[in-house]
């Protein structure tokens, strides 16, 4: 399975990764996040299996789950241009 995590924030990477790194059934973890400054300061802590991406919301997301831990106030937006991007609603 590959995992979506959008945004490198505490709460997406404290959290949310340590649990997705912790199943055999993730194979891949994209962390996507805005600024490179974060993505530099987590990927320290993170193993092979993460890819890093410095940007928002490109044309295509390839994911089979996507967690959204972007800060407060985007998480509408997030939501909405992950839905379209996997081509899969989101509850």
């Amino acid at each position: 399975m590959r995992v979506a995590v959008l945004g490198g924030g505490a709460r997406g990477v404290a959290g949310g990764f340590r649990q997705l790194l912790s199943t055999d059934a993730v194979d891949r973890i994209v962390l996507r996040d805005t600024s490179a400054e974060r993505l530099a300061q987590v990927s320290r802590s993170l193993g092979e299996r993460v890819e890093l991406e410095h940007h928002p919301f490109p044309s295509d997301l390839e994911a089979d789950a996507v967690v959204v831990a972007t800060p407060r106030g985007t998480q509408l937006e997030a939501v909405e241009a992950a839905s379209r991007l996997v081509g899969r609603p989101c509850w």
